[in-house]
Parts: structure tokens; sequence; C-alpha cells
């Protein structure tokens, strides 16, 4: 009785902005390497996640999904989330995973220069010629950007004239962070969140 006392926060509901979750319980997202080569869902995976919902998490996070594939996935078998072959599978993994009564969520990455041409087929990509440590040479990156939404995180400095200069030029243009305003982990992942939301 006194475990079921001491730990009945973790098994009540919560409510993540519109989202409604069975128990506080969340899995975070790990690396699986079971999607095919080309980043597909595959049955192995499907089951490796249903698993862990039959388990009872109340929230799933599917593992670092690559936004730009190859160019910027972490490594073989890495999970794409880019392109239309990509939503069967997801699809079917989710419907998998809700199924049990959790729900799911999902990790999008970009290996930006710290990606491996070996792995990718193509030079790293970064926001400056600077390799990371024992890494290749990237590409930069320069402000000809081909994308109708972007969101702007502003880390340890700010960089106001970049984002300016976007403006005007991306349709939707959100902005995550300012350098002058601290602010605690809870505020940074609320405000995460709603831009999410408001996108969506």
């Amino acid at each position: 009785m006194e475990q079921k006392t001491r730990f009945r926060k973790l098994i009540e509901s919560a409510q993540i902005g519109r989202m409604a979750v069975k128990n506080r319980m969340i899995m975070a997202p790990m690396g699986t390497a079971l999607s095919t080569g080309l980043g597909l869902v595959t049955d192995e995976m499907v089951s490796y996640y249903e698993t862990r919902a039959k388990g009872g998490a109340g929230l799933i996070v599917v593992e670092n999904a690559c936004i730009d594939f190859p160019r910027g996935k972490q490594r073989s078998h890495a999970l794409s989330i880019d392109g239309e072959e990509t939503i069967p599978g997801l699809s079917r993994l989710a419907q998998a995973i809700k199924k049990h009564g959790a729900r799911a969520a999902i990790q999008l990455h970009h290996s930006g220069r710290v990606a491996r041409s070996g792995i990718t087929g193509f030079q790293p990509v970064g926001p400056s010629p600077v390799a990371s440590v024992g890494g290749e040479l990237p590409q930069e990156l320069t402000i000809t950007v081909e994308a109708d939404t972007l969101v702007f995180a502003t880390g340890g400095t700010s960089n106001d004239q970049l984002y300016h200069s976007l403006e005007g030029v991306i349709p939707k243009l959100f902005r995550a962070g300012d350098c002058v305003q601290p602010r605690g982990i809870m505020e940074a992942i609320d405000e995460g969140m709603q831009i999410g939301l408001r996108i969506s």
C-alpha cells in the first residue's frame, strides 16, 4: 500500500497542452536502428514500440526521425520523416502505440555538422565551416532558405540581424527563446510546445 501512495502522482492522468495522457510515465526517444536503409518503418520497429505501449507508458516519444533524409541522418538505418513515402509506416507505428492507450510523439532530428559523409553520401552542413571534434568540414549554410515554415531557436547568443533578415522571406517564422530573458526548463518546453501547436 505504501508503494501506491508514494508513486500515486506517477500513475495519475495529466494534460500536456491539449493532449491528455493516461499517466505521467514517458518513454524517452532511443535510437533502435530498426528502420530500413531508406528510413522506413519496419514490422520489427512497430513491434518494439507496441510492446512498450502495452507496458503502460502514457506517452512514447519515438526515436530521432531525420527531417532531411539522407543528408541529415545520424546512422545507417535511421528513421526518416522526410517524404510522402514515410507516412504509411509512421501512421501504422502511431496507431500501434495508440491502440494500447498511450500517446505518440516523435523526436525530429538533423545531424548537421556531425553527420558523416560515409553514412549519408553528402558533405555535412552547418552554420559555419567549422568541423566538430573529429568530424568533417561542413558546408556552410547560407541565408538562402527554401522553406515555408521556420522555427528560429535562439541559444547562447542573440542573432536579431539574422532573424529580421528572414522576416518577409519565410511565410511562417516562429521565434523560440531570447538571450535577454533566461527561462527555466519548463518555460522553454512550454514555449516550444506552443510554437508546435501554432504550426499544426
